[in-house]
């Protein structure tokens, strides 16, 4: 048994063992490991790292949906013009709440929109179909719009 070949490759399954089981469990394994303990992340993320950026995104965008407690100052003011802040807070303070509580479901919406287009890449290995891709573009429309305002 433990001399036949393999007719493709004329190796022993005790060579191919050793060669390319055992390099594939332990040596790749212990790579990827040193990888992530020196810079937090190992090369298997890089084989396809919009993959990578879309899982590592998803949950947390529908995480932020959850415990949100602030928006994009566009969604509130509009441009952000001083015309507008002046505009806003001349406002009584019911309707500051209403606004300001419109601003909020709507940018709720729009993280659910951004996780949901991450998740549809992720689910879908990037293989979507046309009602798909339009919620991913617009998904990703907003992310790009409002990368910078992912915060809480």
């Amino acid at each position: 048994m433990f001399g036949i070949k393999r007719k493709y490759d004329k190796e022993t399954w005790m060579d191919y063992l050793i060669g390319h089981v055992l390099w594939n469990l332990g040596g790749r394994w212990l790579t990827f490991w040193w990888q992530r303990r020196i810079r937090g992340f190992d090369d298997s993320e890089l084989w396809s790292l919009d993959y990578t950026m879309c899982k590592f995104m998803a949950p947390r965008l529908r995480a932020l949906q959850e415990m949100v407690n602030g928006c994009p100052h566009d969604l509130l003011y509009g441009n952000g013009s001083d015309e507008n802040f002046q505009a806003f807070h001349a406002l009584p303070v019911e309707e500051q709440q209403r606004q300001a509580s419109e601003a909020m479901s709507l940018w709720k919406e729009m993280l659910g929109k951004m996780a949901h287009a991450m998740e549809l890449w992720v689910e879908n290995d990037t293989f979507l179909e046309d009602e798909q891709k339009r919620e991913w573009e617009e998904g990703m429309e907003l992310f790009h719009k409002y990368l910078f305002g992912l915060w809480d």
